[in-house]
């Protein structure tokens, strides 16, 4: 099955408190949750209906974020929490549904259809699926990210060779003048705004000096952070905040390749790295372009 055996749906109801939700997210280490609601049937009994899913950058950055991005607060007054509102984060996760360009559809599939009908959208930027079915005569529901789906195609890599043996020259990748990157010494909260409005699930962290990349940054960097206590964290330059936060969590700064690697060593490098792009740049370290999982 192209589903991980033994994975456990990680979910929330539509009326838990947004707070909370930051916390499942950390704790589990996840960036997205699935919401329901119980309705009830006309034959008197009830099931769950999932509304959506939202991910953290939907939860976090509308409600810490945007009101200092829409308004002219200075920064003292707004990151030493005298216009923070924390009641917000008490609202029920139901009202930030749909809010993201993504979170508008639910995707969802059904546990028959075929592998190649879910990677064609998946390919086109689509990052998960929630897939039903049923076992034992209930109804299941699992999700399924573009991650699951390149682990399948790793290890069906015999049937794939004359793909995966393409080098990265070969195949479509955004070009050098589309690539979106933000100077290492910007702000991180700038970042954060820059990301929230292009809707950009990461930026490329380049030396202001140089021009080399030395960093990304990315959904998964603000995982972790608290609402109230963290914020002054955001006025960091982002390449002393994700030394900061990488170092802490043992990961690395930067992964990068060339356009010489093949297809098959790009997605052996996301899998053992668990990364979800691997920048590209020439011989002096200064970026190309970026492969993603949905290339």
């Amino acid at each position: 099955s192209i589903l991980p055996p033994n994975r456990t749906l990680i979910e929330v109801k539509s009326d838990t408190p947004i707070s909370e939700c930051l916390s499942i997210l950390n704790e589990k280490k996840i960036l997205s949750l699935p919401v329901y609601e119980i309705v009830s049937k006309s034959d008197g009994s009830s099931e769950k209906e999932y509304l959506g899913i939202v991910n953290l950058f939907e939860l976090l950055v509308p409600l810490a974020f945007k009101p200092y991005f829409e308004s002219d607060l200075s920064d003292s007054d707004y990151f030493d929490g005298q216009n923070f509102d924390t009641q917000r984060f008490q609202n029920p996760v139901s009202d930030w549904v749909g809010t993201s360009a993504e979170g508008k559809t639910l995707w969802t599939a059904h546990a028959l259809d075929s592998v190649y009908s879910l990677i064609e959208k998946m390919a086109k930027g689509v990052h998960r699926y929630l897939i039903e079915g049923r076992a034992d005569g209930k109804p299941t529901c699992h999700i399924l990210t573009q991650s699951d789906l390149v682990h399948f195609i790793s290890k069906n890599r015999n049937h794939l060779s004359p793909i995966l043996s393409l080098k990265l020259s070969e195949i479509s990748l955004p070009n050098t003048k589309s690539l979106k990157t933000i100077y290492s010494d910007t702000r991180v909260v700038d970042g954060i705004r820059e990301m929230y409005r292009e809707n950009l699930p990461s930026l490329g962290v380049i030396d202001y000096e140089t021009g080399v990349l030395i960093g990304n940054l990315s959904l998964t960097d603000l995982r972790g952070l608290h609402p109230e206590k963290d914020l002054k964290k955001l006025l960091l330059p982002i390449k002393e905040f994700l030394h900061e936060i990488r170092k802490g969590a043992g990961r690395k700064e930067l992964i990068c390749c060339t356009l010489e690697h093949t297809v098959e060593q790009a997605i052996d490098i996301m899998l053992t790295e668990r990364v979800h792009r691997l920048w590209i740049t020439d011989q002096n370290q200064k970026p190309l372009t970026v492969c993603t999982m949905s290339n």
